[in-house]
């Protein structure tokens, strides 16, 4: 009688082709760390294959998080001129991806009797008619300070270097108006609301 043993060699050395196996392969069944990035196919992964709450904020990779993207603030007095945009406050931001900007912005305007002007909140313009978020304030009586705010929101903002600015003009050509105590913030999100 022969020996078994040069048989089982080579079958143990063939490779198997036309295996049909499904979930025959579990978690218990790979080492710690064997299936790493380089074996995953881009866009295999997605939403429905992640448990809820796997992926906390300290997992996210620096563009997928959320974050306060820039401030800015100032005590000085800006006169205004009749229909020119005077720059109250403004502040560049740099962002590593698309998304959304939320941006708000507080003042106290001081005139005298009558005055009135209009403050917005823009993103890479200097033309107050072109930003859909605007605040104005009729001041009447004797010379006053009335307090503003205004909030914005900037959809699909490009990756890149972006101004953001506070925008007042005066409304009235007879009178002094003065913006002062202004200040500017806003939190950034990627991707779109």
């Amino acid at each position: 009688m022969k020996p078994l043993l040069p048989f089982v060699l080579a079958a143990a050395a063939q490779t198997a082709t036309n295996l049909k196996c499904k979930g025959c392969v579990g978690k218990k069944d790979l080492g710690k760390k064997a299936v790493r990035k380089k074996h995953i196919k881009k866009n295999a992964i997605r939403g429905k294959h992640i448990r809820g709450n796997a992926i906390g904020g300290t997992k996210l990779g620096a563009d997928a998080k959320p974050a306060a993207a820039s401030g800015a603030s100032s005590s000085s007095s800006v006169a205004l001129t009749s229909n020119t945009p005077a720059t109250i406050l403004a502040d560049t931001i740099t962002l590593k991806t698309a998304g959304t900007l939320h941006v708000t912005a507080s003042w106290t305007w001081a005139a005298g009797p009558n005055g009135s002007s209009t403050c917005a909140a823009s993103l890479d313009s200097t033309a107050i008619f072109q930003i859909p978020s605007v605040s104005t304030s009729n001041i009447t009586g004797s010379s006053v300070q009335e307090s503003g705010s205004v909030t914005a929101v900037f959809e699909d903002v490009a990756a890149g270097s972006h101004t953001l600015r506070l925008l007042c003009r005066s409304n009235d050509i007879l009178e002094t108006i003065a913006v002062t105590d202004a200040s500017l913030a806003t939190l950034f999100g990627p991707g779109t609301l």
